[in-house]
């Protein structure tokens, strides 16, 4: 089986070399420029620690750089292949294209952008999506890995990537940003921001759960039942901090609702009025 070097033992590179390890996955080493840090991680996984990326590129048939978009392209450039031997190089960035890797003899570039969010080295891959593109023989060793993971492969044309990474970061980093709001607004009765997410989870489960299930059906609330009154009362009692949001995500409610034909466009035209701030 080909082995996979890793440069970068951040949260991703850590929680790939680890989820990998556990599957028998042979691993060439890891690198990294934080020595200290990557000797702790290839001691855990008994695997080589290589101070230069270029000796670790050598001892590889795959790559995968886990750095910092900025530095994926200087990264990949100071990688010189060995010659007669191929070199597949994979990055795991979600914006950018396979193709944004210096084109080299020998080396086959792709791009390896798993759809989860990584905050712990022992996060699972079991079941989720990859986001992949490149060179046929880089996919192919993409896809591979995704198997060997029980991940799912999900091409993403190049052109399409900066599309797929903004809807990546709505479904992940700005539903942090709007849990985090409603933690506030929560906190103003619960004790600490703890009591107020453990008040608030399970209507965030519950809807979560009915999405998946059911998809916009899952829509409820004032807007789906066309309850003025109450969308009138939020508008009023609301702090100026959060009532931007609340308006951009009304309109948003109110747009689906009517896709749905939970409203009569009479109805719908009043909501809208009232989001706006404008009199019926």
């Amino acid at each position: 089986m080909e082995k996979l070097g890793i440069i970068g033992t951040g949260r991703l590179g850590v929680a790939l070399a680890t989820a990998l390890s556990g599957k028998g996955y042979p691993l060439s080493g890891v690198s990294d420029i934080n020595i200290e840090k990557a000797q702790v991680v290839a001691d855990k996984l008994k695997v080589s620690f290589y101070e230069k990326a270029g000796e670790l590129a050598a001892q590889s048939d795959i790559l995968f750089l886990s750095v910092p978009d900025s530095l994926i392209r200087p990264v990949a450039e100071s990688i010189i292949p060995q010659k007669g031997k191929p070199l597949v190089l994979l990055h795991p960035s979600g914006a950018m294209s396979a193709f944004a890797l210096p084109e080299k003899h020998g080396v086959f570039r792709g791009s390896f952008h798993p759809l989860q969010s990584f905050v712990r080295a022992d996060t699972s891959f079991a079941g989720i999506y990859v986001a992949m593109d490149g060179d046929d023989e880089a996919v192919d060793r993409a896809k591979i890995l995704c198997s060997v993971l029980e991940a799912h492969a999900l091409p993403v044309p190049s052109a399409d990537r900066p599309l797929y990474h903004a809807a990546a970061c709505m479904a992940s980093n700005y539903l942090v940003t709007l849990l985090y709001q409603v933690e506030s607004i929560f906190s103003l009765w619960a004790v600490g921001p703890q009591e107020a997410r453990t008040a608030f989870w399970p209507l965030i489960e519950g809807t979560v759960a009915n999405y998946r299930d059911l998809g916009p059906e899952a829509l409820t609330g004032p807007i789906a039942r066309g309850d003025m009154s109450t969308i009138s009362g939020h508008m009023q009692v609301l702090p100026q901090e959060y009532k931007k949001l609340y308006t951009v995500m009304a309109e948003r409610a109110l747009e689906l609702a009517q896709k749905q034909k939970m409203l009569t466009e009479e109805k719908a035209a009043d909501i809208k009025k009232i989001i706006k701030g404008e009199k019926i």
